[in-house]
């Protein structure tokens, strides 16, 4: 993984038994290319883990919301760290567990 970010919610998906790639797909358009993080495979769904959001960032991130059918869930790190607390709790009920739900 390219950071710790990364490696965290990488446990957190295999501890939901979410099953996931890493870096699967490179996406090109004109003048820009964009790597999301993860892909969840039964969900479609991409994920990009951001420690620190700079606007280049935020820039790929619309320019694949706009040209793909793809979903894609912008996770900074307090998003990660929710994703770890539902996997520590993942058989009992609690609020950001539901909300992982609906996320995913």
């Amino acid at each position: 993984f390219r950071s710790s970010y990364e490696a965290r919610l990488a446990r957190a998906f295999t501890a939901l038994g979410l099953r996931w790639e890493y870096e699967p797909k490179r996406f090109v358009w004109n003048d820009t290319t964009y790597l999301p993080d993860f892909h969840l495979i039964d969900k479609n769904l991409f994920v990009e883990v951001k420690g620190l959001v700079i606007p280049e960032s935020l820039t790929k991130v619309n320019k694949f919301r706009e040209r793909e059918t793809s979903s894609l869930l912008f996770a900074p790190l307090p998003v990660i760290e929710n994703f770890e607390h539902a996997a520590r709790i993942k058989d009992g009920p609690f609020w950001w567990r539901e909300r992982v739900r609906v996320i995913i």
